[in-house]
């Protein structure tokens, strides 16, 4: 089975304009693709960076502080595709990483 999404490279913005609309920030996403980022978007929760990417979170710190950029970060983290397949997980190893939001969010 053939699998369809977009290269890494392809993901990142074309244009600095906050009104690009979403073929050109993806240029050369599949149409499939591109249909399941909008509905991901709305759904309850979801934050879109200015980047493209899409990301929840399911648990944050009790106390109500943020971390800074540099901060280090103990997290769990699940990377999927677009068409459900899972590439990295954090659970699959049952052991959170230790990781500076700058280092994984543009």
């Amino acid at each position: 089975q053939k699998q369809h999404h977009a290269p890494i490279s392809n993901m990142a913005p074309s244009s600095d304009d906050e009104d690009v609309r979403g073929e050109m920030r993806y240029r050369g996403t599949k149409p499939r693709d591109l249909d399941f980022l909008a509905k991901n978007g709305k759904r309850n929760g979801v934050v879109e960076t200015k980047s493209g990417l899409q990301y929840k979170v399911v648990r944050s710190n009790p106390d109500g502080q943020k971390p800074g950029p540099k901060t280090p970060c103990r997290v769990h983290y699940r990377g999927m595709l677009t068409d459900g397949n899972e590439f990295d997980s954090t659970y699959r190893k049952a052991s959170p990483v230790i990781l500076r939001p700058d280092q994984v969010v543009p």
